[in-house]
Formats: C-alpha cells, sequence, structure tokens
C-alpha cells in the first residue's frame, strides 16, 4: 500500500509523539538493565534546617530505605537539566550514636549545592548493649541506603555513576569499607534494591579507623605501642563494646573461627586493592601519643597511615592528611576540591 504524503505526515506525527516518549520512558524506567521502573517515591518538599538563599533545590526529610525504622535518609536536590553527581554522607558516633541532622554542615551542603551536587545524610541501626548482630548491620544498612538511592537515581534525577561517600569517624570507616568491598549487588536478589552496584566514584574518610578488625589495632595500627587489645579495651571500658562488635557474648569467641571470618569480613584495610575507587583520608586532631584515651584509641593519625600505607604499595589513589606524623598530600587539596575533581569538575 502506498500512503499520501497526508497520511505519511500523520504517521510520522504519531511516532514522535507517541513511539519516542515512550521509548524514553522504557530506557529511563531503570538504572540496572531492563528492570521494570520502580514504584514512585511518596516525596514532599520540607523546609531545610537552614536558609539555602539564592540556591534553587530542595529538601526532602525522612526518606525511609528500609524496613527498619532507622532506615532514613535527607536528601538536597538542585534544580538542574541533568543528573547530578551525589555525595552521601555518613554520620559518626562510634556506631551507638549520632544522626543525619546535617544542622552543622551547613557550609558543606551549601559548598556542593552551588557546584549542583546532590547531598544526602543517612541514618542507620545502631549497636545496642549485648547486640546480637555487630558492627555489620550498620555497614550493610548504609550499602543498602546506596543501593536505594542508586535504584531510585532516577526521580531523584542523581547520576547512580556518580556518587561519592564520605563520612566521620565510624562513617568514615564505613565509607571506606563499602568502597574496598567487591561489588555486594545481588542480581538474583528478589529485592530490587539489592541487585543495584554497591561500586562508588570515590570515598571522603575523615578520622577514621584503618580497619574493623580491631584485633590489627594492637598488631598493625598501634604495633611500635606493643598493647594487648583485650586490657586495653577493659582499661578504657570498652569491653562490652568490643563484644557488641561482634555480636558475642564471651571474649572467648573473639579469635573462634567464626569471628575471625567475621572480622575479615569488615577488614577495610585487608579489603583494599586496586581496582578500588580513590580515596582521601585526614587523622588531623589528635596527638601522636599511646592510644590510651577512647578519643586517641578511635581517631589516631596510625588508622590513617596504614590505610595510605597500603594504598601506596599497591598504588591506589589516595590524598591523605596525618599533619602530627608529618605526612600532609603535595596537593594541598581539601575534601571538597577532591570531591569536585572526582565527580568530574
Amino acid at each position: 500500500m502506498v500512503l499520501s504524503g497526508q497520511a505519511m505526515n500523520t504517521l510520522r506525527l504519531f511516532r514522535t509523539s507517541f513511539l519516542l516518549p515512550a521509548l524514553l520512558l522504557a530506557a529511563c524506567s531503570s538504572d540496572s538493565g531492563n528492570a521494570p521502573a520502580p514504584e514512585p517515591l511518596d516525596l514532599v518538599a520540607a523546609e531545610a534546617p537552614f536558609a539555602l538563599g539564592s540556591l534553587d533545590a530542595e529538601f526532602y526529610e525522612g526518606v525511609s530505605y528500609g524496613p527498619f525504622g532507622e532506615n532514613l535518609f535527607d536528601i538536597y536536590l538542585p534544580a538542574s537539566d541533568e543528573r547530578t553527581p551525589l555525595l552521601i554522607y555518613i554520620h559518626g558516633g562510634g556506631f551507638t550514636g549520632g544522626s543525619r541532622d546535617t544542622t552543622n554542615h551547613e557550609d558543606r551542603v551549601l559548598s556542593y549545592l552551588a557546584e549542583g551536587v546532590a547531598y544526602a545524610s543517612i541514618d542507620y541501626r545502631l549497636l545496642q548493649d549485648f547486640d546480637d548482630e555487630g558492627v555489620i548491620k550498620p555497614l550493610t544498612d548504609s550499602a543498602r541506603c546506596l543501593q536505594f538511592i542508586r535504584y531510585h537515581a532516577a526521580q531523584l534525577n542523581v547520576d547512580p555513576n556518580n556518587i561519592i561517600l564520605m563520612g566521620g569517624s565510624a562513617g568514615a570507616g564505613t565509607s571506606l569499607w563499602i568502597a574496598f568491598r567487591d561489588e555486594m549487588a545481588d542480581p538474583g536478589n528478589e529485592d530490587p534494591v539489592l541487585r543495584q552496584s554497591t561500586r562508588v566514584t570515590a570515598a571522603i574518610a575523615i578520622e577514621t579507623q584503618g580497619t574493623y578488625d580491631i584485633g590489627k589495632w594492637s598488631t598493625v595500627v598501634f604495633e611500635e605501642y606493643n598493647l594487648d587489645l583485650l586490657e586495653l579495651a577493659d582499661a578504657l571500658g570498652l569491653s562490652q563494646r568490643l563484644l557488641d562488635f561482634y555480636g558475642i557474648s564471651d571474649i572467648e569467641d573473639f579469635d573462634s573461627t567464626e569471628i575471625l571470618e567475621y572480622r575479615a569480613r569488615v577488614d577495610m584495610l585487608d579489603l583494599m586493592d586496586i581496582e578500588d575507587p580513590p580515596f582521601f583520608a585526614a587523622n588531623r586532631f589528635e596527638p601522636d601519643e599511646p592510644p590510651l584515651t577512647v578519643g586517641i584509641a578511635f581517631h589516631h593519625a596510625n588508622h590513617a597511615l596504614v590505610l595510605h600505607e597500603q594504598a601506596e604499595v599497591i598504588g591506589l589513589e589516595n590524598v591523605s592528611y596525618m599533619p602530627v606524623l608529618g605526612i600532609e598530600d603535595p596537593s594541598g587539596e581539601d575534601d571538597i576540591e577532591f570531591a569536585l575533581r572526582h565527580f568530574g569538575f
């Protein structure tokens, strides 16, 4: 059949007005292959905890990313015609406290928004007294939040392939653990969130720990001080927290086969390899002294030092600062400059 000119124009109009949008919708429906589009999030903009000034951005509070009440994140989304990079901040607090509240992050949030970068801050389940799961619980919560945001990247208008993790203290270690773990996506999982990638563009660790195999704190991190870990934990009043960290009830289990395997799973120092993303580490505030207080034990410059030394051995890019040890990256780059460079600005 030969179509008239008018009929051809009508067919072209149909293809343009119906088929092309349908194809675009199908292409944008998921960031993971041919998976169906996720159910839209019920997002209602809230008042930000501080003035955003002239910045064109929306704030969304308390978005649920998992089945537990603590699985919540807040997110600032800058207006953009293109997908935006995203920084995810993971709070500190020794896995026993802290929150996603960004009230004290105003300067950092505004700096990223001004560059067109979205900013999320997350909560996760904390360790409890006599915890039976241990640190893997908050670690995997944080990984799930990354996957959840990636799953909903289209609606949030963020670039799922340009995400940087940042944290302080426990959040710093969590950021590094996610960054250095091999891909945790489970393609066959019934939960579509857990099918998403956990790989990130970079990680930023402020006042970090070097490993969550705490047994290595005496043999690797603080080797020169010749400390007995269990005696140190007892002296610092942290014996129960050490048990809770691995979900055990008896210190005799600390070196059991099961807990040695657990310790290996959370040992971001040993997990680091050349395939991992670059990282920024800065432990600036604690003196170069034996770790005989909780603050020094958790934030000693040696934690960042062992990460830096491992990265140098394997050739992994890192920007590291431990001024008390005389180590300062020659670039002088701060954490925001590092992030923007790796975001591609």
